[in-house]
């Protein structure tokens, strides 16, 4: 037990190095330059300001599916550049318990950045509920996360992977007029809900919608994990 629980955390450290590389602070750099920019301009603005649910997809969800999307191409293609991708499968036990590993730091500094955001947005642009903004701004990011996995691993490219989630993602953007209040849009505001809407529907839809992306999410979680098993798919 006392070997399982050292070989599980020099996993996790292993791949917290390999989350913080150059190019990661170099996106997450980006990330909390837009966000601060984006603040400041909001503050001075002579206009309206952002209101509690503008947050969530302005300064939470813009720069945090850019980060998912580098992080989750970078799981496999960081082992396959450096030619270390062998030595996942030299790891005792389960191979799923290495890339589940390997996701769930990931999705943990994801959350801190968020978190940190959140808290920034609840001080200094608007007032909401910080648990619920954090977990509602969470959710399609998972999909988005594990989307990109699979592509990753099935593709065998980083690249084409995170080209084919930009492209999903900008989809479901470009049908965000008609779906924004549908329980099939991938971005649904919660705290955007219809004057001519009650709340009881609106809190059903929501509810669907967060149920449908988790068992998606899942689904694709799924499939990238069985396709790791096979070698010549990471090699």
């Amino acid at each position: 037990m006392k070997e399982i629980l050292q070989a599980s955390k020099k996993l996790i450290w292993y791949n917290v190095k390999i989350l913080f590389s150059h190019k990661f602070f170099y996106f997450s750099g980006a990330a909390f330059l837009y966000f601060i920019i984006t603040c400041v301009i909001n503050y001075f603005s002579k206009g309206d300001h952002l209101s509690g649910p503008a947050v969530m997809p302005v300064l939470l969800q813009i720069p945090s599916v850019i980060l998912i999307i580098f992080l989750s191409m970078e799981i496999v293609s960081y082992e396959r550049e450096n030619k270390t991708i062998e030595s996942v499968f030299t790891v005792s036990g389960s191979i799923y318990k290495v890339w589940l590993i390997k996701l769930g730091v990931m999705y943990l500094v994801i959350l801190s950045i968020m978190f940190i955001m959140d808290i920034l947005s609840f001080f200094f642009v608007a007032d909401f509920p910080v648990g619920g903004m954090l977990f509602h701004s969470f959710v399609p990011l998972l999909l988005i996360g594990n989307m990109t996995f699979y592509f990753s691993v099935r593709l065998r490219s980083g690249n084409a992977a995170g080209m084919i989630t930009v492209i999903i993602v900008l989809f479901f953007l470009f049908l965000s007029e008609p779906l924004q209040n549908s329980r099939f849009f991938l971005f649904l505001n919660p705290y955007a809900k219809p004057r001519d809407l009650e709340i009881v529907i609106w809190e059903r839809i929501v509810f669907q919608n967060r149920i449908g992306i988790i068992a998606i999410s899942s689904l694709f979680l799924y499939l990238g994990l069985t396709a790791t098993k096979k070698r010549e798919r990471l090699l």
